[in-house]
């Protein structure tokens, strides 16, 4: 299972609603996974569900912002991927790559929406 975005129209507002749903997009086995433990799958999805889950409302209301603090934070958490001289051990590397994969899952729905939006006005 992996966290998707499902798109919804409701009364003439979009809301963005994030379900578990398998899909090839984000499959455990696509990405090299295969090893991952259930506590790990687990982590995974709660870590992803939540950053998606925190960024759709900021995506709505200002995508060119949200997209601003999606690519810096990502920023972030790559540099921090690369500091790992002494190690984090498993538990840590597990919450730093559904990070940036929750972060990059944001990120393209970021750039969607303002695609979408572009293309509109």
């Amino acid at each position: 299972m992996s966290i998707y975005r499902e798109e919804q129209r409701l009364q003439g507002t979009e809301s963005i609603r994030y379900t578990k749903r398998p899909t090839n997009k984000c499959s455990l086995r696509e990405r090299g996974d295969t090893t991952l433990n259930d506590w790990q799958k687990t982590k995974r999805e709660e870590i992803i569900g939540g950053i998606c889950g925190h960024f759709s409302s900021q995506i709505l209301k200002d995508p060119e912002k949200a997209l601003s603090t999606i690519e810096q934070e990502l920023e972030s958490q790559e540099i921090y991927q690369g500091n790992d001289w002494l190690g984090r051990g498993v538990v840590g590397d597990t919450v730093i790559n559904a990070t940036i994969e929750g972060l990059e899952i944001v990120r393209s729905d970021c750039l969607a929406i303002l695609k979408d939006t572009n293309s509109k006005g």
